[in-house]
């Protein structure tokens, strides 16, 4: 039976659409590129990758392979010079996990805003236990209640999908005052004010939050330089690609005190080392990709990137094909052109 290598398990209701259309989801046991190598080599029709790089060795190694199913939206982990020679298809999924990135970003700012975690650490440390002392004056001594939301300020780079989203929800749900940046869009997102020099987000805005693509223009845009220019009381928040942020600059400026604190759910390295320099950084709050890995988000995640595969061995054109010109090349070769 015609298979379709699965890097890492998907959910089940991707496997079952896999199946349905005759083909036999087999699930890597590593996502080493030698593995992966040495798995597509035999009657593998598709590849389904969640962020786990799919190497050009890979891809030369399927003689069958014909299609790549991108769980997620970025494809950056992929060889696209490698997927353009063998006429390989890739297909992403770009808003399935919109939502769920959204209510992180959200998330976020509110637990950093309202202090949750200093006062959780508060508490189990015993700090808040002083005879002849209320919880109430404690918190206030200690600086735990934290601020409300209304009138601050929020920047916002990059406005697809999720970035306008986060936008809208923080002017209209939170009531922040919002700032936006992109270079590829004209209008602002509802209740938010369009900013024409990403600097004025940086000297501004008391969250920065970072919704754009990994470039080659975007690595490192969060430099020491930056983080110079921020607000000393400015939180960083990168739900977005771990190569946005120079972590060793990022690390230096939180141990100076240059920014209050940072929110981190991607990394250059990923799983991060344990000597990542932010382990050992203050205030900041570190996560480990979950932003878009909600159940609800990885189900739809799963069934967009196995109907992409099924559908192309069932004769149709996927949906949100990222290399068009591979599509457009095999269409003209099927129609003798």
């Amino acid at each position: 039976m015609t298979k379709v290598l699965l890097v890492e398990p998907i959910h089940e209701s991707g496997v079952t659409i896999l199946r349905q259309a005759g083909l036999e989801p087999v699930v890597s046991p590593s996502t080493d590129t030698d593995t992966l190598a040495e798995l597509v080599r035999d009657d593998v029709f598709g590849i389904i990758v969640r962020t786990s790089l799919l190497a050009g060795k890979v891809l030369e190694a399927g003689k069958d392979l014909k299609i790549i199913g991108r769980h997620g939206i970025g494809y950056n982990n992929i060889d696209l010079a490698a997927a353009d020679k063998r006429n390989i298809v890739i297909a992403n999924v770009p808003d399935a996990n919109a939502y769920s990135v959204v209510e992180y970003v959200l998330t976020a700012i509110m637990m950093v805003s309202r202090k949750f975690l200093d006062g959780d650490k508060a508490l189990r440390s015993g700090k808040l236990i002083q005879p002849g002392a209320s919880l109430p004056g404690l918190v206030k001594k200690f600086n735990l209640g934290g601020s409300e939301l209304p009138g601050r300020c929020v920047g916002v780079i990059g406005l697809g999908k999720i970035g306008s989203q986060v936008a809208e929800m923080a002017a209209s749900f939170l009531r922040m005052d919002v700032l936006a940046y992109d270079p590829y869009k004209k209008e602002a997102p509802p209740g938010a004010r369009m900013v024409s020099d990403i600097r004025e987000i940086y000297r501004s805005a008391d969250f920065v939050t970072l919704h754009t693509p990994a470039t080659q223009e975007t690595e490192n845009m969060i430099d020491a330089a930056v983080l110079d220019e921020m607000k000393t009381t400015a939180i960083l928040i990168n739900a977005g690609r771990g190569e946005l942020v120079d972590e060793q600059a990022l690390a230096a400026a939180l141990k100076q005190g240059k920014i209050a604190g940072a929110v981190l759910d991607v990394f250059w390295q990923e799983p991060p080392s344990i000597t990542n320099p932010l382990f050992s950084a203050p205030n900041v709050l570190l996560t480990p990709h979950i932003a878009g890995a909600t159940d609800d988000a990885v189900e739809r995640l799963a069934i967009g990137s196995a109907r992409a595969v099924a559908d192309y061995y069932q004769g149709k054109k996927p949906a949100n094909i990222i290399n068009p010109q591979v599509w457009e090349r095999l269409t003209k070769r099927s129609q003798g052109e």
